[in-house]
């Protein structure tokens, strides 16, 4: 079975063991990174508001915020709830126990619980009966190590991309619109709860058992590195998870394997790994959102959108000669020089206003003519009615 195992590389051998142990001690890992460096990571938005793909190296995690309409818990009766799942699969199911998974589950939610990174009583709808429930659906894509940290963004990521339709309360009656009829409410998030990983190597041991000196090594006796792999947690005999935000406020931890930490280092590790990579992975998901807002809301996006989702009223009126009209104008505009894509999006701003300008006055036209012969053949009907009498 020890074999079979090694030969599918759930546990590493003896000398992958002594290879990447003496690599600690000479402050180098496999993969090329230092011990405090931790993986590229990568953030990209689905198509449906609140699915977020989120990418740590190899590591790859899809989350998907739903939300529904029901009864609050009994305890809490004015505000919201928040579900996490995670699920993994079939072929990851062997290497990876259902307490873990629970694990995973449970040190997202107290992050996101007891820093109160999420107003629940604004998804209260009717104080004790109605209330907005969210399930965070977790999806394992790739698991290449440290899937808490993968998680955790992703879950952040696609709550903060999450859209929730607007809702009318009138006494006891609830009327939910559509998301086309008013715009979408975003969740109110003060600050992103955000996880950091850090695993913990014993030294190595000389012949007699005593540890071997050097200058990356811990006092405590052990090496400390952050954002570890795969083959890094096969090798490491415990970790410690930091949940913080980046404005030095302690969420959550938890503290895994038999590693023992003084309460020093145990503290100190916050300002020599976990605050730098918090602040660096807060400042990038901001900065993907501002980038992603800008691409979704320029005036091409605009235009398509609009297209899309409003009746042309010329289509409506039978007037479709004069959008053949407009389409043989456009397609004969000669030449175009090359702009810059913001020139570009300003230009095709205006001309998509000036088109739906065009389309009113024809649509007003048309009305009025209709209202001018129904006038005229009142009048008409009326002085007939004068002459019989």
């Amino acid at each position: 079975q020890k074999l079979e195992s090694m030969a599918n590389g759930s546990i590493l051998s003896n000398v992958e063991k002594d290879f990447m142990v003496n690599a600690l001690s000479l402050g180098l890992r496999v993969d090329g990174r230092k011990l405090d460096t931790v993986r590229e990571m990568k953030v990209e938005f689905g198509a449906q508001t609140g699915t977020v793909e989120v990418s740590l190296g190899k590591t790859r995690v899809l989350c998907r915020v739903t939300h529904d309409l029901g009864a609050p818990r009994g305890d809490k009766p004015n505000q919201g709830s928040i579900t996490i799942n995670c699920t993994f699969p079939k072929y990851y199911q062997d290497s990876i126990s259902n307490d873990e998974i629970d694990r995973i589950c449970l040190m997202i939610k107290s992050g996101l619980y007891e820093s109160k990174a999420i107003d629940l009583e604004s998804l209260c709808v009717l104080s004790g009966r109605k209330a907005w429930l969210l399930t965070c659906n977790i999806s394992v894509i790739q698991h290449d190590g440290n899937i808490i940290d993968c998680a955790n963004l992703a879950t952040l990521c696609a709550l903060k991309h999450h859209r929730r339709p607007d809702v009318t309360v009138v006494g006891s009656k609830i009327t939910v619109h559509s998301m086309l009829d008013r715009h979408p409410i975003s969740l109110s998030i003060s600050h992103l709860p955000i996880c950091v990983t850090l695993a913990h190597v014993l030294v190595r041991q000389d012949a007699k058992g005593k540890p071997v000196e050097s200058s990356k090594q811990n006092k405590d006796g052990f090496y400390t590195l952050i954002d570890p792999n795969l083959k890094e947690e096969k090798l490491m005999n415990g970790k410690t998870v930091y949940c913080m935000t980046k404005y030095n406020q302690l969420c959550a931890i938890d503290k895994i394997g038999g590693v023992p930490l003084m309460a020093k280092s145990f503290l100190g590790f916050i300002g020599e790994f976990v605050l730098e990579v918090v602040k660096k992975w807060s400042n990038q998901i901001e900065n993907k959102f501002i980038q992603h807002q800008y691409q979704s809301n320029d005036a091409l996006s605009r235009k398509k959108k609009l297209f899309k989702q409003v009746v042309n009223p010329l289509d409506v009126l039978g007037l479709q000669e004069v959008d053949k009209t407009q389409d043989k104008a456009r397609a004969s505009g000669g030449d175009v020089v090359m702009q810059s894509e913001r020139e570009q999006a300003v230009t095709d701003d205006d001309q998509m206003w000036n088109e739906w300008e065009k389309q009113e006055k024809l649509k007003l036209q048309t009305i009025q003519t209709g209202l001018s012969e129904k006038r005229v053949s009142l009048t008409k009907s009326v002085l007939t009615s004068e002459f019989d009498d």
